[in-house]
């Protein structure tokens, strides 16, 4: 499956370089809502969200990609204000979660006196990839990841390989990076990376490809 990663252009460098992506903690997501998408009637079920939620939070990660690169609002809530780079990556449809998007929060069984408060892997796994309505626009497939190995950084990261390969580069409408940079940065791979240029589209509200500048395939030590 090819999913897409927006960012700023110095992290999509610093990615690139180091062949890594960085993983996010769910209390750093813009959404406050996150890992509490259900009712909270009384304040024992909001104990118990609040302790599902720090555990879940100190033991998981999560990359967030879409499936589609198109769409100028994702370019200016996550792609510096169309200034950033986005690239894609295949990654196996087994890896890649779909998040669900709902118009009213949902109603769990929680019982905050039963063993585990009644919390079944499958409240877990709702609590994990659901959002609300109004996020629909950004098409959201999540990676999930096990924080263990921190960096000297302080942030976590997964490497690049057979399960995050990176194959496309979209070059933002404002950005001034070249496509030659870009290749210079992906150096040897060892498989193909797409290098393409976005511009507006000329009758829709898009974000399409820049057909004046050819796609530069690198990847390989060189570029064609």
């Amino acid at each position: 499956m090819r999913l897409y990663y927006l960012t700023a252009e110095k992290w999509a460098k610093k990615s690139i370089e180091e062949r890594r992506l960085k993983i996010s903690l769910f209390e750093e997501l813009n959404d406050p809502f996150e890992l509490v998408p259900h009712i909270l009637p009384t304040r024992k079920h909001r104990k118990v969200a609040e302790v599902l939620r720090r555990h879940l939070s100190t033991q998981r990660g999560v990359i967030c990609f879409s499936t589609d690169w198109q769409n100028p609002v994702m370019w200016a809530h996550y792609g510096a204000k169309h200034y950033g780079i986005c690239l894609g990556f295949d990654i196996p449809d087994e890896l890649a979660m779909r998040v669900s998007y709902e118009p009213n929060r949902l109603d769990f069984n929680i019982d905050p006196s039963a063993p585990n408060a009644g919390v079944t892997p499958e409240m877990v796994k709702a609590m994990l990839l659901t959002k609300f309505e109004a996020w629909r626009y950004e098409n959201e497939y999540r990676v999930m990841a096990e924080l263990q190995d921190k960096d000297k950084d302080g942030r976590y990261y997964a490497d690049f390989g057979e399960l995050l390969m990176l194959r496309e580069v979209v070059i933002g409408v404002r950005c001034e990076t070249s496509q030659r940079q870009v290749a210079e940065w992906i150096g040897e791979l060892g498989h193909d990376v797409e290098i393409r240029k976005a511009r507006l589209a000329f009758k829709q509200f898009k974000i399409t490809e820049q057909l004046k500048q050819p796609v530069l395939v690198a990847g390989h030590g060189k570029t064609r």
